[in-house]
């Protein structure tokens, strides 16, 4: 997990303490939102997952902060539905986290290109289902 937060860190030019608070919103949203057998399953791919999803909880800042990234997806959540009100609650998240919008999405493609290796195909087909968009999205180095 520790090569995955550099990788993000770096790719994104943020620290990798705030690499690791983005990537537990990621863990956090995944695990309310995907099928309970499935949410068992990525814990027992990324042991680590429930630590990154603690660390987001403690250091995450208050919803309020977040301003122009929660008001946009908020909006755009309520005007497109479905997994667009899911991908805007991750969105918000990931801007509770410290990223910037252009930050988010950089980062989104990173994480999901990175955590493909280590979580069985099932899991990861259910992961790009939630998150629209993302699989077809590329990955710049």
């Amino acid at each position: 997990m520790d090569e995955i937060l550099k990788t993000l860190a770096q790719h994104l030019n943020i620290s990798e303490s705030t690499a690791r608070t983005a990537l537990g919103a990621v863990m956090t949203f995944l695990k309310d939102h995907l099928p309970e057998g499935l949410a068992s399953q990525l814990q027992g791919a990324l042991p680590e997952s429930k630590s990154l999803a603690t660390h987001f909880e403690e250091n995450k800042a208050p919803a309020a902060s977040t301003g122009i990234i929660g008001m946009v997806t908020g909006m755009a959540g309520k005007l497109l539905g479905g997994n667009a009100a899911d991908l805007s609650k991750l969105t918000a998240m990931l801007g509770q986290a410290g990223l910037s919008t252009e930050q988010v999405t950089k980062f989104l493609p990173k994480a999901l290109e990175l955590l493909k290796d280590h979580v069985p195909a099932e899991i990861y087909e259910k992961i790009v289902g939630l998150v629209p968009g993302l699989a077809a999205t590329p990955v710049k180095a």
